[in-house]
Parts: structure tokens; sequence; C-alpha cells
């Protein structure tokens, strides 16, 4: 993960494809939790995660939409997310917070 911010000001045209909305971020992300027979059989794998950001910062839906082929570490990349906090999406013009869906990969590498 990673983040960072910035101040500027330019002149030019542009496409408002974010519709004028500031992305939501992560705050705080805690890893999953590698479910021991998962480890012990050596599974690995990677899961692809559509996250609901409501406007508290909290992840609302969290909804599979690539399995890693294992459910035991679908589950438990799911419940990690469901802890994880964000900044909320914002309106750009207002500051208003916004519901925001993103997507994220929870990758189980047992050389990690």
């Amino acid at each position: 993960g990673g983040g960072g911010g910035g101040n500027g000001s330019g002149q030019g045209g542009g496409s408002a494809a974010q519709g004028g909305i500031i992305p939501p971020s992560i705050v705080t992300q805690p890893k999953p939790v590698y479910p021991a027979a998962a480890k012990q059989a050596g599974r690995e794998g990677r899961v692809t995660l559509k996250v609901q950001i409501l406007t508290s910062g909290l992840p609302g839906d969290v909804i599979l939409v690539t399995s890693s082929g294992y459910s035991d570490l679908d589950e438990a990349a799911m419940a990690a997310v469901r802890k994880w906090v964000f900044t909320p999406a914002r309106e750009r013009d207002s500051g208003k917070a916004v519901v925001r869906y993103i997507r994220r990969d929870v990758v189980f590498d047992l050389h990690d």
C-alpha cells in the first residue's frame, strides 16, 4: 500500500473522469490471518474483492470478485478487509464524503 498528497494549481482542459471526486485511501490495513490448515497444505492464492467504502470510512459490502480457489483463503481475505479503515471519497468542491467502491487484491503467499 501507500499514499500521498499534494497541492498545486494550473491551467488547461481535461476530462472530469473522477467527476470531481477525491478517491478513498486506506488508513489502516491489517494483514489477513493465514488459515492454519491452508498454510499446512501449502495453499497460496490471490483474492480480488470489491469493497464498498461508506462515508464513515468503514467498509460496507465486501464482494468476492475473483476467488483464490480456496474458500478458507477467500473468507480470511474478506474478514481482514472488513477490519480495514479508509479515508472516505469526497466531492472535490464541497468536501462532502460520498460512498464509493474500490477493488483490492489480497495475496496469500507462504514466502511473504
